[in-house]
């Protein structure tokens, strides 16, 4: 549930006072898809380059009608993990940054 704590978290910050304006197109699709699984209570966010994101709901996963491509992954993950690990992440190409 730490995941899920951390990623209310990160669509508070989104927020803004209620206020989405100034938010880049990632950010605006990235927070939707926060904000989809705040509402279906789901466990996990599953972002894997040029697949759909998946939503882990109720134990089964669920297929959101977002794909996420390079450019979406290092603009959101940049925002969750230090420099450090993300240079390791652009080494390797891949990063499990459960919470």
């Amino acid at each position: 549930m730490t995941c899920y704590y951390r990623l209310v978290a990160l669509s508070k910050h989104y927020l803004k006072e209620g206020n989405l304006t100034g938010m880049s197109e990632t950010q605006d699709i990235f927070y939707e898809v926060l904000q989809k699984g705040i509402e279906e209570n789901a466990s996990d966010w599953h972002i894997k380059e040029n697949t759909p994101i998946a939503l882990r709901i109720a134990g089964e996963m669920v297929q959101l009608d977002v794909t996420a491509d390079k450019n979406f992954i290092k603009e959101i993950i940049g925002e969750m993990i230090s420099p450090s690990q993300m240079e390791k992440y652009l080494e390797i190409g891949d990063m499990d940054v459960s919470y």
